[in-house]
């Protein structure tokens, strides 16, 4: 039976050339079968209005965010299902190219791991990051649950994994520990507050609005990071943030956040590599 796990202390960051806010960029690169059903539709097979907005995420909206990210010289810190490696290689082929970091996301949002016994829950995670290292140029250190569906045995068999950072527990503006008998995982906290998903499907946001809330959270996060290192995270679905009406919102927060001299965007594993030893 595994150890319970508790949530640790802040752990201290040392930001490079005098930054004090770690910004670090989610873009959700996800598959979902056609065959089963779709969050947010109607809960049978073959609901094509829910699959195919989505699908379009991995057909037209990633490459809105690419060239946007390219434009400004952002590399993000991608959560990846690995079925995307193998429907959508030239999506991996660009990311390679261009140096991002790939953080495991399952296998498919199809899928959810909540309740699996621990054999079952092993194979998906293996699979997903034994699948990304095959078609990327690296293994992943870092993982976001699909769903954030995981169970008590989940921060260990990632561990097990060679998982170094996880994204799951939205507990904190800091990096902090997540620790059991077995050892720590570092907490890179995602957000749903400024999650394009919350603020324009959930609380039906226009792109003025989500902007405005974003850019206006970052500021209080950025007035608090001078007293202490922050880290700010802004996570991206596909098929919202790169849709033609929205793209332009997306760029107008990255450029505000590119205006503070104190940010530093980084991947994630750049950010854990700044922990203070």
């Amino acid at each position: 039976m595994p150890s319970d796990t508790y949530v640790g202390r802040d752990l201290p960051l040392r930001l490079p050339d005098g930054k004090t806010i770690a910004v670090w960029l989610c873009p959700n690169v996800e598959s979902f079968a056609l065959d089963r059903s779709v969050p947010g539709g109607s809960g049978h097979p073959y609901d094509l209005s829910p699959w195919s907005i989505r699908e379009y995420g991995n057909r037209a909206g990633i490459w809105r965010i690419a060239n946007l990210l390219e434009d400004l010289n952002l590399i993000p810190t991608v959560a990846l299902n690995s079925d995307v490696c193998e429907l959508h290689p030239e999506i991996i082929e660009h990311g390679d190219s261009q140096g991002w970091e790939w953080m495991g996301h399952g296998v498919t949002n199809s899928d959810s791991s909540l309740g699996l016994n621990e054999q079952a829950e092993r194979e998906l995670i293996t699979t997903s990051l034994d699948v990304i290292s095959h078609h990327t140029r690296m293994r992943p250190t870092g993982w976001l649950t699909p769903h954030f569906a995981q169970n008590r045995i989940t921060p260990h068999l990632l561990k097990e994994q060679g998982i170094e950072y996880v994204t799951d527990w939205m507990v904190d503006d800091r990096i902090c520990s997540l620790n059991f008998d077995e050892g720590m995982l570092v907490i890179l906290p995602y957000s749903l507050e400024v999650n394009d998903k919350s603020c324009y499907q959930g609380w039906k946001m226009t792109p003025k609005e989500y902007a405005d809330h974003v850019c206006t959270t970052f500021d209080q996060l950025h007035r608090e990071s001078m007293e202490s290192p922050v880290t700010f995270v802004l996570p991206m679905h596909t098929y919202l943030s790169g849709y033609p009406g929205r793209i332009q919102a997306t760029r107008a927060i990255l450029e505000h956040i590119l205006s503070f001299k104190e940010s530093w965007f980084a991947t994630g594993s750049q950010i854990v590599d700044s922990i203070e030893a």
